[in-house]
């Protein structure tokens, strides 16, 4: 079984740069102001990540968990937070087998997420 460290040293031996999807770039915000509070403004970028991946496995119960926060009044004002970049700034020709290679960084970021202990709502 490869590492990520592997994987991304046969990567760069292809020259081959990792990129980090739309999809992937707004969830991170979206999550970053999630656990900073501002459900106000998570909410119209997690319904942005709904509608470029309709089967993300999280972004409905975040979505329902941000509309229930701001219903029951735990909004707070947003302030600047930088998304988490874990593998550099996007490209705009990611080139062949993108796909794979950002499903395999999500992959990395949510077991990244898990152990931080930031579990998607239904997991807390």
């Amino acid at each position: 079984m490869s590492t990520g460290h592997d994987i991304r040293e046969k990567l760069n031996e292809k020259n081959i740069k990792s990129a980090e999807s739309v999809t992937t770039k707004t969830y991170n915000e979206a999550l970053g102001l999630f656990f900073a509070n501002p459900y106000s403004d998570a909410l119209p970028k997690f319904r942005e990540v709904q509608a470029l991946q309709p089967n993300h496995p999280y972004v409905a119960r975040y979505i329902s968990d941000s509309q229930q926060a701001v219903t029951a009044g735990k909004n707070e004002s947003s302030s600047p937070i930088l998304p988490w970049v874990l593998y550099g700034a996007p490209q705009q020709n990611p080139g062949p087998g993108a796909n794979t290679r950002i499903a395999g960084l999500e992959a990395e970021l949510e077991q990244l997420r898990r152990t931080l202990g930031q579990r998607p709502p239904d997991e807390r």
